[in-house]
């Protein structure tokens, strides 16, 4: 196979090379057995032999791997010729880094918080409900829900498979080290089911733990879990002190869920403790306060259109029995929980693009004054017959030589395993699905100007004058 003779290369050179001298000394042998002096015997068989090192450059053709030994030879002719010029092979190397690391990095981050979906069951049909303020009142984005509104939309919606709500809090942990104060959410029961996530040890809250004032019921974020309570599989059943009242803990989230809705309730951090709602729903006045945050499942084939103008419907009563100018509309939640970021990354984005863009251009520049440098080698190549593929080729090599050499550099900047995970954990704590920020992806190396220059390069020589 082609791969094993790449790998036993040298194995089969030395071979060949026996075979040939085999060969030869067959055809001396021949010549003295039918009278023929020594002397004459080996001038003979050489001149009716022929060039042995044509026979083994057409031998390797037919092994099927010349072109990439070939490919090698020329790579390592561009490494020699990068060690005779240390100050050219600085330069190129060090401005690639800074363009391809800037992009590297801004584009992970984009990655990890826009181009990811929500690490939820179907993401995409999952939805936040809004308020869509009149344009008189001059606000410039869309208000929270009212807990009335969202029990008629839980009770009669059609459009929706789940439909959620929830508001943050901040509650006090006792006991259990030094007192601390956490944010929390106060959910409706089937928040979790919702987003389509279960806890990893114990159960999810009940239908008849919701409304009730002391219902005593707590869910822990497996990082308070870990940090409080020493990844205990005991918590789950253990009552605990929590802002002077004693809860039940009955479930641990899974390890891998972020759920940073400090976003949606004014907090910038995510929250650690989940506690069913107090409140009754279907007791709060349909011209209350909007100050609760509502997350919808829809059902497969359903639209965010399709539903909003449910929901608009479902209010229509209120509408009328209480003068309200509420209008519904639905904002995926992808797009919701990274809007602050989306307008700064992008931008971001951009920058660092016209950066490598910059840094393209004047490696370009480079490697045409140092090949125009090179006219001289470039004129005896072709004199001797070189074809234009080797001629392309050569080109190619002295460009994927610093390429490597960049790759090999950021290589060893990337292995500090403690700035990628401290990266990791800042990005966690900021940004919803951004776990994946870890993973270092590699953008693609800017091969449309590349080409240009080596096409131009590779002309230029052609052109050339001996």
């Amino acid at each position: 196979m082609l791969w094993k003779r790449l790998l036993a290369r040298h194995k089969l050179d030395r071979e060949l090379d026996e075979e040939v001298r085999a060969h030869f000394r067959m055809a001396v042998e021949d010549r003295i057995q039918r009278g023929e002096s020594r002397q004459d015997a080996e001038r003979n068989a050489s001149r009716e032999f022929g060039n042995a090192l044509l026979v083994r450059e057409v031998t390797r053709d037919m092994w099927g791997w010349a072109t990439l030994e070939r490919l090698g030879q020329d790579l390592k002719y561009s490494l020699r010729q990068m060690r005779r010029s240390p100050g050219f092979a600085a330069v190129a190397v060090l401005t690639l880094a800074l363009g391809l690391g800037a992009t590297t990095t801004i584009f992970t981050i984009v990655n990890g918080v826009l181009l990811q979906t929500l690490a939820y069951r179907e993401p995409g049909r999952l939805y936040v409900v809004e308020n869509i303020p009149p344009a008189r009142a001059g606000l410039t984005r869309n208000l929270p829900v009212n807990a009335r509104h969202f029990h008629e939309w839980r009770t009669h919606c059609q459009s929706c498979q789940d439909i959620s709500l929830f508001q943050g809090a901040n509650l006090t942990l006792l006991g259990h080290g030094e007192p601390v104060r956490l944010p929390a959410l106060e959910v409706s029961y089937n928040f979790f089911r919702t987003l389509g996530v279960q806890p990893a040890i114990g159960r999810d809250f009940l239908p008849d733990e919701e409304g009730t004032p002391n219902s005593g019921e707590l869910i822990l974020t497996d990082e308070l879990w870990r940090s409080r309570f020493n990844g205990d599989p005991s918590a789950v059943g253990r009552t605990i002190l929590v802002s002077g009242e004693r809860y039940l803990v009955v479930g641990i989230m899974p390890r891998n869920l972020h759920l940073p809705w400090g976003a949606f309730v004014g907090s910038p951090a995510p929250p650690l403790i989940f506690r069913p709602s107090p409140r009754n729903f279907a007791r709060e006045t349909p011209d209350g306060n909007l100050n609760f945050t509502s997350v919808v499942r829809l059902k497969p084939r359903v639209g965010g259109d399709q539903a909003a103008a449910e929901l608009n419907g479902l209010l229509a009563d209120f509408v009328r029995q209480y003068k309200l100018e509420t209008r519904i509309g639905l904002t995926p939640l992808l797009q919701e929980v990274t809007r602050k970021d989306r307008a700064p990354l992008l931008l971001l984005l951009s920058a660092v693009g016209a950066v490598l863009l910059i840094v393209c251009v004047n490696i370009g520049n480079l490697m045409l004054v140092r090949t125009a440098s090179r006219y001289r080698e470039a004129g005896v190549r072709l004199a001797l017959g070189a074809s234009s593929s080797s001629r392309r080729r050569w080109c190619w090599s002295a460009s994927a030589a610093l390429r490597d050499s960049h790759w090999h550099m950021r290589a060893c900047v990337c292995s500090s395993r403690e700035l990628l995970w401290r990266f990791r954990d800042w990005m966690r704590s900021t940004w919803i699905g951004a776990s994946s920020a870890s993973r270092l992806w590699r953008p693609p190396s800017p091969p449309l100007f590349a080409a240009s220059f080596r096409r131009g390069v590779s002309r230029a020589s052609s052109r050339m004058s001996l």
